[in-house]
């Protein structure tokens, strides 16, 4: 017959890791498992296997005021995570409450740069100017801006143009990473009234890091014109 000590001698009552755990946690090494279930006894999480697998997800808790984190980890250097949701369903994810931005290289980024009417940039007649510019990391943004064009009282205008661009003092107005406008006119003297032309947004996805510039043209006789606008940028991915 099998004593009370026997068993108790085979058997770990604090942790381990064999067939039985007793009255605390246990510490579990490299257990192999599928399914874990809720206090009701639901499954709350399926585990599924690649037989091939090299790469998986490292999930780690905070410290106060960090955030939780789930990482991806493995052999691959670079490791995409996919959420997908059931049938027609769609993914929801919350966003911020509070007037925070999101850091640098996380979706949402926002990047900006504002010339105001103060600083504005002489043109000299059909010569593009860069009027501002920032840099863009590798990603997928969404950019747009304005420009605002300030003759003088006596200044004839015919054309006033800008765009977004990659490229330096270069007006980029049917380029499908870029944005612009154009305005056209006989020659007119506004009598130093402002000329405004906003972009619509558009698209640049960068595989490296990029100058993007807001550049403004004009054409323009007698006397002298200034420009000045701003540029913006939003990471969508």
């Amino acid at each position: 017959m099998v004593t009370r000590n026997q068993v108790d001698v085979g058997l770990s009552g604090q942790s381990g890791n064999g067939a039985f755990a007793g009255s605390i946690q246990p510490t579990l090494i490299t257990p192999g498992i599928s399914e874990i279930y809720d206090a009701n006894g639901n499954i709350i999480l399926n585990l599924f296997s690649n037989s091939a697998a090299v790469n998986n997800f490292a999930i780690n808790n905070s410290s106060s005021g960090n955030p939780l984190i789930i990482n991806n980890k493995g052999a691959d250097t670079d490791i995409r995570s996919s959420v997908i949701s059931k049938g027609t369903s769609r993914v929801n994810v919350k966003g911020v409450s509070t007037n925070t931005s999101p850091p640098a290289g996380y979706q949402g980024e926002f990047l900006t740069s504002v010339i105001p009417v103060g600083s504005a940039v002489s043109l000299t007649t059909n010569v593009v100017a860069n009027i501002t510019s920032f840099s863009l990391d590798p990603g997928d943004w969404d950019i747009w801006g304005a420009l605002a064009f300030l003759p003088n009282a006596a200044t004839s205008v015919t054309d006033i143009r800008g765009s977004s661009s990659i490229i330096t003092q270069t007006i980029n107005i049917l380029s499908s990473s870029t944005n612009g406008n154009v305005k056209r006119m006989a020659a007119f003297v506004p009598g130093a009234v402002t000329f405004s032309i906003p972009f619509v947004q558009g698209r640049l996805n960068l595989s490296a890091t990029t100058t993007v510039y807001l550049c403004a043209r004009a054409t323009f006789t007698i006397s002298t014109m200034s420009c000045y606008g701003f540029l913006s940028a939003r990471r969508a991915a």
